[in-house]
């Protein structure tokens, strides 16, 4: 008689238990995209497709391959936009593939439910096909040109002229060259940045951000030109007053985990968002967010210190509105952790190299919080590592070094990570080093 007693209560407890745990039930996310296989001509170029969701989804380039080894330093694929809510046309982009071998990319597109506990993913695998006439991995031609050397002649006649809400670039074309480098400033001396390669003598810039607009051309083929001397297009919307949308309102922003979550005040018939931002090293650029999505979560390579943020809203006729007002958010990684802060950064790892006839390339996972990187070089494997200069920037989650005058015979390279002076952390150990033999 006790023991049932006993059961009873022990069932009316777990009874009680599970009517008061009950859980709101979320909405499990979707995200597929029209073409799970796409192949692009060696030329390269610029294709659409669709990516159908119901919540938002940000992509990841996976491993690339070419001649069936997995090549961290090329990612020859470019993916607009790279995030997003719901659904969305994506624009695959590639550059010339200048190899004799395919080049496999593989992209993952990831959704996420509305509190992160639930994800979905798919992916397209893009084949940027052989180039008939390209070089193998060495750098060497089957079709020698007793011409290898000499230099490309810089592009000529370059205009820039405003139609609508664009501006088309166009020059002259350039004998040997099989893609042009478009570069932009917004004064004649500033610092010209690189807009993307292209097969064709003509640009299309839509997405115009500054009223004064500066482009010089690069021509390449089997050596690179100067610049060209550069055009200039005054951009000033000829759009009456009455077709701007109104200027989004309640920009807020505010650090979750080793995120930044940024939300708004809806604006009525717009198509999406443009939510610009600028780092605590000074890069600025900005992301898309579709309608009617009035918020995002900003997780773009962070690094401590402060962000700051402000947003246009965008019609279907890509008319936008007045920038909102900027507000700044402080991100800390490993906020609420709890332990002991960094005292070092931590040691580039992974180091891989790639060697053609005019430079090496030596690849590594990014650091953490490091604001650049060195690069040192030596004739030994053990001793003599030196100090020499090497261009950078980041490809997937990669950061790639340039040695532009390698030596020949054998080489040894060691990376060494940098902080910035104001977080008041050491510099990176050196690396362990990759050997290159040309």
């Amino acid at each position: 008689m006790k023991t049932s007693i006993i059961l009873s209560m022990g069932v009316i407890f777990c009874l009680g238990v599970f009517s008061s745990c009950e859980k709101e039930t979320v909405e499990p996310p979707t995200i597929s995209i029209n073409n799970s296989y796409l192949e692009i001509p060696y030329q390269g170029g610029s294709y659409s497709t669709n990516l159908t969701s119901n919540s938002n989804w940000h992509l990841t380039y996976e491993k690339c391959y070419m001649n069936g080894k997995e090549r961290p330093t090329l990612y020859p694929i470019k993916i607009n936009p790279s995030s997003g809510t719901g659904n969305s046309s994506i624009t695959i982009s590639a550059e010339t593939n200048k190899f004799k071998y395919d080049i496999k990319q593989t992209i993952t597109f990831t959704a996420q439910s509305t509190d992160y506990s639930l994800t979905a993913t798919s992916q397209i695998t893009v084949i940027l096909k052989a180039n008939p006439n390209g070089i193998d991995e060495n750098g060497n031609s089957d079709t020698p040109d007793d011409n290898d050397d000499e230099q490309i002649q810089a592009p000529s006649n370059v205009k820039a002229v405003k139609e609508g809400k664009t501006i088309v670039v166009t020059w002259d074309a350039v004998e040997g060259a099989n893609s042009y480098e478009v570069f932009h400033a917004s004064s004649a001396n500033g610092n010209y940045s690189s807009y993307g390669h292209w097969t064709q003598n003509k640009y299309i810039d839509e997405v115009v951000l500054t009223e004064h607009n500066y482009y010089k051309i690069k021509a390449k083929g089997k050596t690179t030109s100067d610049f060209s001397n550069y055009a200039y297009c005054n951009f000033t919307s000829d759009e009456p007053e009455t077709n701007t949308p109104p200027t989004p309102t309640g920009l807020y922003a505010v650090q979750e985990g080793q995120t930044i979550v940024i939300s708004w005040n809806s604006v009525n018939n717009i198509y999406y968002y443009r939510l610009h931002y600028r780092t605590p090293l000074g890069a600025e650029s900005f992301i898309n967010v579709y309608a009617p999505s009035t918020s995002t979560v900003f997780d773009q390579n962070m690094h401590d210190g402060t962000y700051t943020f402000w947003i246009q809203a965008v019609a279907s006729d890509y008319t936008a509105s007045d920038p909102s007002s900027k507000i700044t958010c402080s991100f800390k990684s490993n906020n609420g952790g709890g332990g002991d802060e960094q005292k070092k950064l931590d040691t580039p790892k992974n180091l891989e190299a790639f060697s053609s006839d005019r430079f090496v390339q030596i690849s590594f996972d990014e650091v953490s919080l490091a604001y650049q990187y060195e690069l040192y070089r030596s004739k030994y494997a053990t001793s003599g590592y030196k100090k020499i200069t090497a261009d950078g920037g980041s490809s997937g989650n990669k950061y790639i070094l340039t040695d532009q005058n390698p030596q020949s015979g054998t080489s040894y390279y060691k990376v060494k990570a940098i902080a910035l002076s104001y977080l008041d952390i050491e510099d990176s150990d050196f690396s362990d080093y990759v050997k290159v033999t040309r």
